[in-house]
């Protein structure tokens, strides 16, 4: 299953499934190669029970870079093999195993050491083999959130967010034109005089100083 909107609430992704069937697949694809330090995988209100992650290049997970982490996301949190890059931080909030629901739960893949620049070229993230229990009786899910990459945007001036490729302004390179307040174009105003300024969509009366 790709990620995707789901309608109730905007989440990114909507895992339903029967008793029988409890382990599932999620891709998420940022949509261009990032060089970021951590990624941050946030459910809301129902989580699996565990998950396995892997962060790559390439859709097919087939690149040398691929970096696997067994179950980043654990109600019991035990020993695991680590991995050098986007080593496992534990969970912002263990899943509790009462009949309440929490509002979300996080956890995140890092980097070994981002905070001393460590960092990973990564364009999918993949979560596997989801385990789904259940929360109170028979009712079985989980809702994928958000999935977030961190970044220190003044090393990393590339990365999509979410405005990327937008010019703030798309009259800055339009000619200006001058016109009175008939209407009348004039190629220089004279100082002291209020004149129109338009440049392309852009239209403010002015004092010429």
């Amino acid at each position: 299953m790709s990620c995707r909107t789901d309608t109730d609430g905007g989440v990114a992704g909507s895992i339903n499934l029967s008793q029988n069937n409890k382990v599932y697949d999620v891709l998420i694809d940022f949509g261009k190669v990032i060089d970021i330090p951590a990624v941050e995988i946030l459910w809301e209100g129902a989580c699996p029970q565990s998950y396995s992650l892997s962060v790559s290049r390439e859709a097919d997970f087939s690149d040398a870079q691929r970096v696997d982490h067994y179950d980043p996301m654990r109600r019991a949190m035990v020993d695991r093999p680590r991995f050098d890059r986007f080593a496992v931080e534990p969970p912002a909030y263990e899943a509790p195993s009462t009949e309440e629901q929490p509002a979300q739960i996080a956890s995140r893949a890092q980097a070994a050491d981002p905070k001393n620049g460590s960092r990973q070229a990564i364009r999918y993230v993949k979560l596997h083999n989801i385990v789904l229990d259940p929360w109170m009786g028979n009712v079985w899910g989980a809702k994928l959130a958000e999935v977030t990459p961190y970044f220190d945007p003044t090393k990393n001036p590339e990365l999509p967010t979410g405005i990327d490729d937008i010019n703030a302004d798309n009259n800055a390179d339009l000619p200006v034109e001058y016109y009175t307040l008939q209407g009348i174009r004039i190629d220089q105003p004279s100082t002291g005089t209020i004149v129109i300024r338009r440049q392309g969509t852009s239209v403010k009366k002015i004092l010429v100083k």
